[in-house]
């Protein structure tokens, strides 16, 4: 199990963007609970693309009748 602490992940995207994407990449095997990082955006902040694919599922959306 991994476990990333919050303050961590801000720290890391803070850093992202000061040095910039072409600078900053995540090596290492990242184990599958890792696509929450990149459903949180943190893939697209490196130049390391994401091992992960899934479908992204159309948002729910309640419509109510009058």
């Amino acid at each position: 199990m991994v476990i990333v602490h919050p303050a961590n992940l801000v720290l890391t995207v803070a850093l992202a963007m000061q040095v910039g994407k072409n600078n900053v990449e995540i090596v290492g095997k990242i184990p599958n609970i890792g696509r929450y990082l990149d459903r949180m955006g943190l893939y697209s902040l490196t130049k390391t693309k994401s091992p992960f694919v899934y479908h992204k599922k159309e948002e729910a959306s309640r419509t109510f009748c009058t």
